[in-house]
């Protein structure tokens, strides 16, 4: 696999598959982003906020968010898992040159990723304490709104609806090309 971005923003994905003898390329235009305000819900409590307040929610909820951040330099980004490990995540954490996954003592998970082209992405979860709740947690995409709402939990043909709904979408579009 090889990512890249060029100069404007735009992010080229080369993928190969050996077993299908397949080359996937996949072109993705620049995230739009502007100001935010940092969470002050139970979630956004529990971390430091970010050097940039220029971003883009994917979703966020009182005890979660995802989050991209732009203008942030990758001494930015380091500095900020500094901060975030000052604040308690250290606990079974696991890092790498462009990830940090870690989970504090009392059960939240947080992953802070640098994208590459001056983006950082954070997410934070609070613990899983209910046991057979209905709501979801939607998996993080550039292209979902922040206004996103919460999955209902009905299931539709035995998938949840929000989930439907996306292979739906990307089988038509698939349909287009092929």
């Amino acid at each position: 696999s090889f990512g890249a971005y060029n100069a404007e923003g735009y992010k080229l994905e080369l993928s190969y598959y050996g077993n299908r003898e397949g080359l996937s390329i996949r072109l993705e235009k620049p995230m739009e982003m502007g100001p935010i305000t940092w969470p002050d819900s139970e979630a956004g409590r529990q971390l430091p906020a970010p050097k940039s307040l220029t971003g883009k929610f994917s979703f966020e909820y009182d005890d979660n968010f995802f989050v991209y951040i732009g203008g942030t330099s990758r001494d930015d980004y380091n500095a900020y898992v500094s901060a975030c490990r000052d604040k308690g995540f250290t606990v079974d954490y696991n890092k790498g040159d462009n990830y940090y996954r870690d989970q504090q003592r009392r059960g939240v998970q947080v992953s802070i990723d640098y994208e590459g082209n001056q983006i950082m992405s954070i997410r934070i979860d609070a613990p899983d304490t209910s046991s057979g709740s209905t709501t979801s947690e939607p998996s993080p995409d550039s292209s979902t709104p922040s206004a996103t709402a919460q999955n209902d939990g009905k299931l539709v043909n035995g998938m949840r609806k929000d989930f439907k709904e996306a292979i739906d979408s990307y089988e038509a579009f698939m349909n287009e090309y092929v």
